[in-house]
C-alpha cells in the first residue's frame, strides 16, 4: 500500500468514527428546540408597588399552552366580569385556588391557551394574577385585542359584590390605567362589549362610575 492510500483510508477511517459523534449532537440540537420554553414571569412591580397580588405560581403549577396565545404588545381598555353561575362568598385561599382551578380547567377544556382573564378579584378582596400580561386574554369575543380583563369570583345578578372585591377593582383599575396610559371611559363591562349581562346588575353600576 503506497503511503498515499494509507493516508486516505486513515482519513476515512477518522471521519466515519466521527460520524455518530455529530448525529449525537444534531440531535440534541432538535431536541432541545422543540423542548417547550419556560414562560417568563411578567414584571408586576408596577403592581406591588401600590397593592399585594398573589401570583400565579402560587395556585397553579400548570403551564400555559403559549402556542395557542398571542402577544400582547399594549393596552387601551379594561373589561370587568363575573364568573356568574353560582354564589361564591369564598374567603380561605385553599378554597379561592380551587375555585382558580375551576375556571383553568373549564378554559384550558374549551382549547384556550390558558385561564382567560389577566386577574381575578376573590370575595375577601384579594386579587389573584391570571394570564400573563405579556399575552392577549380570551375573555371578551372578538375585542380581546389591547383588552385587560379582570373577573370578580360571584354571580353579581344574585348576589352583592363584597366592599373588599369593589375596593380591589377600583384600585386594580386605577395601577393599570396609570402604567398604560389607559382613558377613563375605556373601562368596560362585559355587556358593554357583547351580548351578555355580566358582570352582573349588582357590580355593573360601579363599573359605570369608574368609567364617568
Amino acid at each position: 500500500m503506497t503511503p498515499m492510500n494509507q493516508n486516505r483510508r486513515q482519513f476515512i477511517k477518522k471521519f466515519l468514527a466521527a460520524i455518530p459523534l455529530v448525529l449525537v449532537a444534531t440531535k440534541g440540537a432538535v431536541c432541545e428546540s422543540v423542548k417547550p420554553s419556560v414562560v417568563q414571569s411578567y414584571n408586576l412591580d408596577f403592581i406591588t408597588a401600590d397593592m399585594d397580588i398573589l401570583r400565579r405560581d402560587s395556585w397553579t403549577q400548570v403551564l400555559p399552552r403559549t402556542w395557542l396565545l398571542r402577544q400582547a404588545t399594549e393596552f387601551e381598555k379594561i373589561t370587568v366580569h363575573h364568573v356568574g353561575k353560582t354564589k361564591n362568598f369564598d374567603i380561605a385561599k385553599k378554597t379561592v385556588v380551587r375555585d382558580l382551578d375551576g375556571i383553568l380547567t373549564e378554559h384550558m377544556d374549551r382549547s384556550y391557551g390558558d385561564i382567560g382573564y389577566h386577574f381575578i378579584v376573590d370575595y375577601a378582596g384579594r386579587l389573584w394574577e391570571g394570564r400573563s400580561l405579556a399575552f392577549e386574554g380570551a375573555h371578551v369575543s372578538g375585542q380581546n385585542d389591547r383588552n385587560i380583563g379582570i373577573v370578580c369570583l360571584g354571580n353579581f345578578d344574585v348576589q352583592k359584590p363584597s366592599e373588599g372585591q369593589l375596593i380591589t377593582v377600583e384600585q386594580i383599575i386605577y395601577v393599570l390605567r396609570e402604567q398604560y396610559g389607559i382613558k377613563q371611559n375605556r373601562i368596560f363591562g362585559h355587556c358593554d362589549l357583547g351580548p351578555s349581562a355580566c358582570p352582573g346588575e349588582n357590580l355593573y353600576p360601579n363599573i359605570i362610575k369608574l368609567r364617568e
